[in-house]
């Protein structure tokens, strides 16, 4: 019950970070002018001083705005003074008003007194697949932190809150988030960015990794990005206006990595023309590159960046890069052929002017931006830029991270990120008719086995049925191996993956073979 003359404050908030009394005091200033203080605060009019027409309102921002993580822990701590400090207003506390089945107890307040105790930051990881593990697995590192997922998978949930809520329902995430009192919101897939997940977000004045939708459409757009990339001056394969072998056929939106097909031969070419025209988009045809892959992440901030070491993966189903294309089989890192001294040159050369670019047309870009590089005879080309963390790259890149992922992710771009001296080697456990379709509820056994040999088991495609491990989806598991060296690495990863059992599984054998 709030009575007249009085401010209702939610109890159940927290603080995230220090210097928050400076910012309370300053938002109670804008209280005292007549301004709402901000996201669940309902503000009472008091009758006595003629304050009217204030109402609880989130504070909004512009949706392709970036929200600094202090600026939404500000919010949060202006509430928390407001709870505690003896200030001359009625304060009258309420409950929360909406319950989260099953996130985290809050602990009620047991006196007005002030405290000092910290609570973590609280980060939400979006996705359920083997690069949100890798996520969650290294930001659970890092230091004092309460994490969230959602939706999650098994694995996850061992060092984190899963949340069944999916990651294309953007309505339901952001409520989730904000009933949570997120700080950060990571979002791992490509879709729900493109679709723009991170511009609800930020509308709601909730800070996100990820860049607006506009931004996004370097990935979203084929088009855009050849676009984007003739006017930056960032070398790219050529366009062909007829298609004739050898060539690439490439669909202009997503397709989860499985939108690329390389036609060597008229029947190659004849058959990928049939397969694109099935889908209900537009594609191109451009030159076929030749030369070794690599992946190189840029952690961006408007036209601010940093870079990750470079990375390799294995697109191919089959051993010796045969059949179907697929989201990616395997990666490690570091590379034999390009060290991870080079990464900064090739941000300077391939991610920062893009990123200018992107800023001229008004669509900064803040999040992850991978290239996808080959090296040529003529020099780098970039074959693709994404809007996430890669998958299965990521899975390589992120054991070697010797410093915090968290400050990376809240736009300090001061440093570059700190490596140790150590090689990782992932290899992608997938269902037997992979990539054509996915496998469902077959029991998996080995993974606690895979564990104990030291190695990083990441779920990409599993759930829990009557307790047992079950298959979820194409890609199942990822086994990481680390090691002094690359070969140890592979060693490891091998070694472990070879205690994993289901039905139809299948691995490639070759990953990082011929480092």
């Amino acid at each position: 019950m709030v009575e007249d003359g009085a401010v209702a404050v939610n109890r159940g908030s927290h603080v995230a970070e220090g210097n928050l009394l400076g910012v309370a005091l300053r938002r109670l200033d804008d209280f005292v002018g007549g301004e709402v203080l901000g996201d669940d605060l309902a503000l009472v009019p008091l009758a006595d001083d003629g304050v009217r027409h204030l109402v609880a309102a989130l504070l909004e921002h512009p949706r392709d705005e970036p929200v600094e993580l202090g600026e939404r822990m500000g919010r949060i701590g202006a509430e928390v003074v407001l709870e505690r400090l003896p200030l001359t207003l009625p304060l009258v506390p309420v409950e929360p008003w909406v319950v989260h089945g099953v996130g985290p107890a809050r602990p009620a307040a047991t006196s007005n007194a002030i405290s000092h105790t910290i609570p973590p930051v609280r980060a939400l990881v979006v996705g359920s697949g083997g690069r949100e593990h890798a996520l969650v697995w290294s930001l659970s590192r890092g230091g004092d932190l309460e994490l969230h997922a959602a939706p999650g998978n098994p694995g996850i949930a061992a060092l984190a809150h899963c949340h069944p809520v999916r990651a294309d329902d953007h309505a339901a995430l952001v409520s989730l988030a904000h009933e949570l009192r997120i700080d950060l919101v990571v979002v791992g897939p490509e879709a729900p960015l493109v679709a723009g997940l991170a511009d609800e977000l930020r509308h709601r004045g909730i800070a996100v990794f990820g860049p607006s939708a506009s931004a996004a459409q370097i990935e979203g757009s084929k088009s855009f990005a050849k676009e984007v990339m003739d006017a930056a001056g960032v070398p790219t394969a050529r366009t062909l206006p007829v298609a004739e072998p050898p060539c690439v056929l490439k669909l202009d939106g997503l397709a989860a990595g499985k939108g690329v097909w390389i036609c060597r031969t008229r029947d190659e070419l004849d058959s990928a023309l049939e397969v694109a025209q099935a889908f209900d988009q537009p594609f191109h045809v451009e030159e076929l590159l030749e030369g070794p892959e690599l992946t190189v992440f840029a952690l961006a901030a408007g036209e601010t960046a940093v870079a990750f070491p470079p990375a390799r993966d294995y697109k191919r189903i089959g051993d010796g890069d045969t059949g179907a294309n697929t989201g990616g089989m395997g990666s490690f890192s570091p590379l034999p052929d390009v060290a991870d001294e080079e990464a900064p040159e090739i941000l300077e050369a391939v991610h920062l002017p893009v990123l200018r670019e992107l800023s001229r047309r008004g669509t900064p870009f803040h999040g992850l931006l991978y290239a996808g590089l080959m090296r040529t005879a003529d020099g780098l080309r970039v074959i693709e830029f994404n809007c996430r963390f890669g998958d299965p790259e990521t899975q390589s890149v992120l054991p070697r991270l010797e410093s915090g992922l968290l400050p990376l992710l809240t736009g300090d771009l001061s440093q570059e990120p700190e490596l140790a001296d150590r090689a990782a080697v992932t290899v992608v456990v997938s269902g037997g008719d992979y990539p054509a379709r996915g496998d469902q509820g077959t029991p998996i056994e080995g993974v606690e086995a895979a564990e104990a040999t030291g190695a990083l088991v990441f779920h990409a495609g599993t759930a829990l049925h009557d307790g047992q491990l079950v298959t979820n989806g194409g890609r199942i598991l990822n086994v990481v191996g680390v090691g002094e060296t690359v070969a140890d690495a592979r060693t490891a990863a091998y070694e472990a993956a070879a205690h994993i059992d289901f039905a139809g599984m299948h691995l490639r054998t070759d990953i990082a073979a011929s480092v």
